[in-house]
Protein backbone atom coordinates (compact mmCIF):
# COMPACT_ATOMS: atom_id res chain seq x y z
CA UNK A 1 0.00 0.00 0.00
CA UNK A 2 3.01 2.39 0.25
CA UNK A 3 2.97 2.10 -3.56
CA UNK A 4 -0.32 3.42 -4.33
CA UNK A 5 -0.13 6.98 -3.46
CA UNK A 6 -3.62 7.10 -3.09
CA UNK A 7 -3.87 4.56 -0.46
CA UNK A 8 -1.46 5.31 1.60
CA UNK A 9 -2.94 9.19 2.03
CA UNK A 10 -6.06 7.14 2.97
CA UNK A 11 -4.23 5.24 5.33
CA UNK A 12 -1.86 7.92 6.95
CA UNK A 13 -5.41 10.09 7.69
CA UNK A 14 -7.04 7.36 9.37
CA UNK A 15 -4.01 6.83 11.98
CA UNK A 16 -5.36 10.23 13.88
CA UNK A 17 -8.90 8.20 14.33
CA UNK A 18 -7.44 5.07 15.06
CA UNK A 19 -5.04 5.94 17.85
CA UNK A 20 -8.55 7.36 19.71
CA UNK A 21 -9.26 3.56 20.14
CA UNK A 22 -7.73 0.28 21.32
CA UNK A 23 -7.26 -2.06 18.76
CA UNK A 24 -5.10 -5.34 19.34
CA UNK A 25 -4.57 -7.93 16.44
CA UNK A 26 -3.58 -11.20 16.46
CA UNK A 27 -2.28 -14.33 14.01
CA UNK A 28 -4.04 -17.70 14.84
CA UNK A 29 -3.56 -19.41 12.02
CA UNK A 30 -3.92 -23.37 12.65
CA UNK A 31 -4.60 -22.91 15.49
CA UNK A 32 -7.60 -25.19 17.20
CA UNK A 33 -10.83 -23.53 19.19
CA UNK A 34 -9.27 -24.45 21.93
CA UNK A 35 -6.14 -22.74 21.53
CA UNK A 36 -8.27 -19.49 20.07
CA UNK A 37 -10.37 -19.56 23.39
CA UNK A 38 -7.50 -19.29 25.75
CA UNK A 39 -5.81 -16.36 23.58
CA UNK A 40 -9.27 -14.61 23.83
CA UNK A 41 -9.40 -15.42 27.50
CA UNK A 42 -5.97 -14.35 28.70
CA UNK A 43 -6.09 -11.31 26.41
CA UNK A 44 -9.71 -10.14 27.83
CA UNK A 45 -8.38 -10.29 31.14
CA UNK A 46 -4.69 -8.59 30.57
CA UNK A 47 -6.14 -5.58 28.15
CA UNK A 48 -10.07 -5.23 29.24
CA UNK A 49 -10.91 -6.40 32.24
CA UNK A 50 -14.12 -8.17 33.79
CA UNK A 51 -17.29 -5.83 32.67
CA UNK A 52 -15.64 -3.71 30.88
CA UNK A 53 -17.02 -3.17 27.21
CA UNK A 54 -15.15 -4.67 23.79
CA UNK A 55 -15.78 -6.35 20.58
CA UNK A 56 -14.16 -9.73 19.19
CA UNK A 57 -13.59 -10.30 15.92
CA UNK A 58 -13.07 -13.66 14.11
CA UNK A 59 -11.83 -14.07 11.14
CA UNK A 60 -12.94 -16.24 9.46
CA UNK A 61 -14.87 -20.09 10.84
CA UNK A 62 -13.09 -22.53 8.67
CA UNK A 63 -11.21 -25.81 10.26
CA UNK A 64 -7.09 -24.21 11.55
CA UNK A 65 -5.78 -27.39 13.20
CA UNK A 66 -9.23 -29.34 14.17
CA UNK A 67 -8.54 -33.15 13.36
CA UNK A 68 -11.48 -34.71 10.80
CA UNK A 69 -11.60 -38.59 10.38
CA UNK A 70 -14.34 -40.89 9.78
CA UNK A 71 -16.01 -40.94 13.28
CA UNK A 72 -15.59 -37.12 13.39
CA UNK A 73 -17.20 -35.46 9.96
CA UNK A 74 -16.29 -31.72 9.03
CA UNK A 75 -19.29 -30.36 9.61
CA UNK A 76 -19.31 -31.53 13.58
CA UNK A 77 -16.10 -30.28 13.94
CA UNK A 78 -17.10 -27.01 12.47
CA UNK A 79 -20.15 -27.19 14.64
CA UNK A 80 -18.05 -27.66 17.71
CA UNK A 81 -15.99 -25.03 16.73
CA UNK A 82 -19.33 -22.62 16.24
CA UNK A 83 -20.59 -23.68 19.74
CA UNK A 84 -16.86 -23.08 21.70
CA UNK A 85 -17.16 -19.54 20.43
CA UNK A 86 -20.79 -18.87 21.45
CA UNK A 87 -19.88 -20.29 25.12
CA UNK A 88 -16.79 -18.13 25.52
CA UNK A 89 -19.06 -15.14 24.29
CA UNK A 90 -21.19 -16.38 27.19
CA UNK A 91 -18.35 -16.57 29.86
CA UNK A 92 -16.88 -12.91 29.14
CA UNK A 93 -20.12 -11.16 27.76
CA UNK A 94 -18.78 -9.81 25.23
CA UNK A 95 -19.99 -9.67 21.01
CA UNK A 96 -17.90 -11.99 18.97
CA UNK A 97 -18.35 -11.43 15.49
CA UNK A 98 -17.23 -13.87 12.69
CA UNK A 99 -18.09 -14.89 9.06
CA UNK A 100 -18.47 -18.24 7.31
CA UNK A 101 -17.93 -18.53 3.16
CA UNK A 102 -21.41 -18.99 1.29
CA UNK A 103 -22.18 -22.62 -0.92
CA UNK A 104 -22.59 -22.25 -4.30
CA UNK A 105 -26.44 -21.67 -3.90
CA UNK A 106 -25.46 -18.63 -2.87
CA UNK A 107 -23.37 -17.49 -5.71
CA UNK A 108 -24.68 -15.02 -7.84
CA UNK A 109 -22.05 -14.11 -10.50
CA UNK A 110 -24.02 -13.70 -13.59
CA UNK A 111 -27.17 -14.70 -12.47
CA UNK A 112 -30.45 -13.21 -11.56
CA UNK A 113 -31.60 -12.64 -8.02
CA UNK A 114 -34.82 -15.08 -8.61
CA UNK A 115 -32.90 -17.35 -9.08
CA UNK A 116 -30.40 -16.78 -5.60
CA UNK A 117 -31.06 -18.86 -2.45
CA UNK A 118 -30.60 -16.26 0.47
CA UNK A 119 -31.77 -18.24 3.69
CA UNK A 120 -29.76 -20.37 5.94
CA UNK A 121 -29.32 -23.14 3.43
CA UNK A 122 -27.02 -21.28 1.59
CA UNK A 123 -24.33 -21.15 4.54
CA UNK A 124 -21.58 -23.50 3.45
CA UNK A 125 -19.97 -26.33 6.02
CA UNK A 126 -22.60 -26.54 8.54
CA UNK A 127 -25.82 -25.26 10.04
CA UNK A 128 -25.23 -25.29 13.50
CA UNK A 129 -24.24 -21.51 12.80
CA UNK A 130 -27.88 -20.74 13.01
CA UNK A 131 -28.61 -22.68 16.08
CA UNK A 132 -25.81 -21.00 18.37
CA UNK A 133 -25.73 -17.52 17.05
CA UNK A 134 -27.56 -14.60 18.23
CA UNK A 135 -27.93 -12.67 14.84
CA UNK A 136 -27.30 -14.65 11.35
CA UNK A 137 -27.38 -12.79 8.19
CA UNK A 138 -26.21 -12.80 4.68
CA UNK A 139 -24.21 -10.17 3.12
CA UNK A 140 -23.29 -10.42 -0.41
CA UNK A 141 -22.79 -8.65 -3.59
CA UNK A 142 -26.21 -7.49 -5.45
CA UNK A 143 -27.27 -8.67 -8.50
CA UNK A 144 -27.28 -6.55 -12.02
CA UNK A 145 -31.08 -6.38 -11.89
CA UNK A 146 -31.22 -6.11 -7.94
CA UNK A 147 -29.21 -2.33 -8.83
CA UNK A 148 -31.18 -1.40 -11.32
CA UNK A 149 -34.07 -2.25 -9.60
CA UNK A 150 -32.81 -0.42 -6.42
CA UNK A 151 -31.26 2.32 -8.01
CA UNK A 152 -27.29 3.06 -7.96
CA UNK A 153 -27.45 5.47 -4.87
CA UNK A 154 -28.23 2.83 -2.45
CA UNK A 155 -25.21 0.69 -2.85
CA UNK A 156 -23.54 -2.09 -4.55
CA UNK A 157 -24.02 -4.63 -2.01
CA UNK A 158 -27.09 -6.04 0.62
CA UNK A 159 -27.25 -7.19 4.58
CA UNK A 160 -30.34 -10.25 4.42
CA UNK A 161 -31.10 -10.78 7.98
CA UNK A 162 -31.95 -14.33 8.78
CA UNK A 163 -32.14 -14.87 12.38
CA UNK A 164 -32.49 -12.05 14.87
CA UNK A 165 -32.45 -13.50 18.32
CA UNK A 166 -32.02 -10.21 20.40
CA UNK A 167 -33.89 -6.93 19.29
CA UNK A 168 -34.38 -3.71 20.86
CA UNK A 169 -37.43 -2.05 21.37
CA UNK A 170 -37.93 0.27 18.34
CA UNK A 171 -37.32 -3.71 16.31
CA UNK A 172 -39.58 -4.32 13.73
CA UNK A 173 -39.73 -7.75 14.54
CA UNK A 174 -39.41 -11.24 13.51
CA UNK A 175 -41.32 -10.77 9.88
CA UNK A 176 -40.16 -7.82 9.07
CA UNK A 177 -41.78 -7.42 5.43
CA UNK A 178 -42.01 -4.63 2.88
CA UNK A 179 -45.08 -3.90 0.59
CA UNK A 180 -42.81 -2.90 -2.29
CA UNK A 181 -44.01 -1.60 -5.60
CA UNK A 182 -42.81 -3.29 -8.57
CA UNK A 183 -42.49 -1.69 -13.00
CA UNK A 184 -42.73 -3.76 -15.22
CA UNK A 185 -42.98 -3.22 -19.31
CA UNK A 186 -45.15 -5.15 -20.96
CA UNK A 187 -45.53 -4.73 -24.97
CA UNK A 188 -44.27 -1.36 -24.92
CA UNK A 189 -46.39 -0.43 -21.69
CA UNK A 190 -45.43 -0.02 -17.88
CA UNK A 191 -47.48 -2.25 -15.49
CA UNK A 192 -47.67 -1.31 -11.94
CA UNK A 193 -48.10 -3.77 -8.82
CA UNK A 194 -46.62 -4.47 -5.61
CA UNK A 195 -45.06 -7.71 -3.78
CA UNK A 196 -44.26 -8.57 -0.48
CA UNK A 197 -40.69 -8.60 0.52
CA UNK A 198 -38.32 -8.75 3.62
CA UNK A 199 -36.66 -5.53 4.51
CA UNK A 200 -32.75 -5.97 3.64
CA UNK A 201 -29.94 -3.00 4.32
CA UNK A 202 -28.16 -1.36 2.16
CA UNK A 203 -24.45 -0.96 1.62
CA UNK A 204 -21.56 0.60 -0.69
CA UNK A 205 -18.32 -1.16 -0.43
CA UNK A 206 -15.75 0.75 -2.56
CA UNK A 207 -12.74 -1.37 -1.33
CA UNK A 208 -11.97 -1.44 2.16
CA UNK A 209 -14.68 1.32 2.42
CA UNK A 210 -17.84 0.61 3.35
CA UNK A 211 -20.94 2.71 3.49
CA UNK A 212 -24.85 2.40 4.93
CA UNK A 213 -26.71 3.39 2.31
CA UNK A 214 -30.40 2.89 4.33
CA UNK A 215 -32.73 -0.23 4.02
CA UNK A 216 -35.82 -1.71 1.87
CA UNK A 217 -37.94 0.86 3.48
CA UNK A 218 -35.87 3.59 2.11
CA UNK A 219 -35.64 2.25 -1.72
CA UNK A 220 -39.61 2.04 -1.36
CA UNK A 221 -40.21 5.33 0.10
CA UNK A 222 -37.93 6.95 -2.35
CA UNK A 223 -39.85 5.09 -5.37
CA UNK A 224 -43.30 6.03 -3.80
CA UNK A 225 -41.96 9.37 -3.99
CA UNK A 226 -41.37 8.94 -7.94
CA UNK A 227 -44.56 7.36 -8.20
CA UNK A 228 -46.28 10.87 -7.11
CA UNK A 229 -43.61 12.78 -9.06
CA UNK A 230 -45.17 10.87 -12.38
CA UNK A 231 -48.42 10.73 -11.92
CA UNK A 232 -48.71 14.40 -11.48
CA UNK A 233 -47.04 15.18 -14.81
CA UNK A 234 -49.43 12.68 -16.17
CA UNK A 235 -52.79 14.77 -14.65
CA UNK A 236 -50.94 18.09 -15.52
CA UNK A 237 -50.67 18.74 -11.65
CA UNK A 238 -46.96 19.00 -11.83
CA UNK A 239 -43.84 20.02 -13.63
CA UNK A 240 -43.22 17.89 -17.33
CA UNK A 241 -39.10 18.14 -15.89
CA UNK A 242 -38.12 15.05 -13.63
Amino acid sequence: WRNNQDMFDKIRNYFSNLKKHKYFHYHVRNKTIDEICSIIRRWHMKEVGRGNKCIIAYDYIKLTGEKVDKNWAEHQAIGEKIDKLKRISEELNVPIVTAMQMNRAGENQNRRSSTLTDDSSAIALSDRLQWFASFVSIFRRKTVDEIAMDGRQFGSHKLIPLKTRFQGKDAAGHQDIIRRPIIEETEGREIHSERLEYNYLNFEVDNFLVEDRGSLADVVEATTQRFDIEEARVMGDGSTTI
